[in-house]
């Protein structure tokens, strides 16, 4: 899977939120993760990402 644009800021989105939130939990270890499961998860955060972006529009 290659990553775009929107991968990249859904990454730095995500980033962001886990540096200013005070009970972000990082214990989980994605290093034990394989190549599938990771693309998986990364599929998820992006389909996440898009109803909220879909929502906020449908607010402004």
């Amino acid at each position: 899977m290659q990553l775009d644009n929107t991968d990249y800021k859904i990454i730095l989105d995500a980033l962001y939120h886990l540096a200013i939130s005070d009970n972000a939990d990082l214990s989980d270890n994605i290093s034990a993760l394989d190549s599938s499961e990771l693309e998986q998860r990364l599929i998820a955060l992006r389909q996440h990402f898009s109803i909220l972006e879909r929502k906020s529009d449908y607010y402004d």
